[in-house]
């Protein structure tokens, strides 16, 4: 659920999940998880969204059914001025949804369209391209870390814990290579390029 592979105690009572907790765990992910593994549970019981909503001036909400709620988005893309929207196709989405989408923002003279053809996936082909360079303890006894590419506070809340903790507790050095996240701890940023590491 985080991407760490953090140790759980899941409580039970009969056939329902009352809460997910932590099992301590010092070279994984020591006593913490995220707050996305903590809550993972709550669509178990609890439906999301089943029939749109319309906020209401007083701050409630009415329930609408599926005709009127594309009725009020059409109204809106239609007064938006194209130069305003722009279209952002996924990953997973097929052919057919795709032509849709496009033919409906060409129909509404956008030309600001994105496939996201090259965002990051898993090679899972070799072991090496998958697994931690070192244990998860290991941060607690390096001084150096070179993040290529990623941003621990949002990918893996509990690793980016561990990081802060040792900045903080050991005064190890974080540099980041690639965008510059919005990190709460001291790192220092190489830049975009890889050739940074020559």
């Amino acid at each position: 659920m985080d991407g760490l592979g953090s140790n759980i105690e899941i409580h039970t009572r009969g056939s329902d999940v009352l809460r997910i907790l932590p099992r301590v765990n010092e070279e994984v992910n020591e006593e913490w998880i995220s707050d996305k593994t903590r809550h993972a549970f709550d669509g178990l019981k609890k439906q999301r969204l089943t029939y749109p909503m319309s906020r209401q001036a007083d701050g409630t909400f009415k329930e609408l059914t599926w005709e009127e709620a594309m009725e009020i988005a059409k109204n809106k893309l239609i007064k938006t001025d194209p130069k305003k929207i722009c279209g952002m196709v996924g990953n997973f989405v097929d052919v057919e949804g795709i032509t849709a989408y496009r033919d409906l923002m060409y129909k509404l003279n956008v030309d600001a369209l994105d496939v996201r053809k090259n965002a990051p996936r898993l090679e899972n082909d070799f072991r090496a391209q998958y697994v931690f360079n070192s244990r998860v303890i290991g941060i607690d006894e390096t001084d150096l870390l070179i993040i290529v590419g990623s941003n621990p506070r949002t990918e893996n809340p509990v690793l980016n814990a561990r990081i802060r903790s040792m900045v903080s507790k050991n005064g190890l050095q974080v540099y980041f290579l690639g965008s510059a996240p919005d990190i709460t701890y001291k790192y220092q940023h190489l830049g975009n390029s890889t050739s940074v590491l020559e």
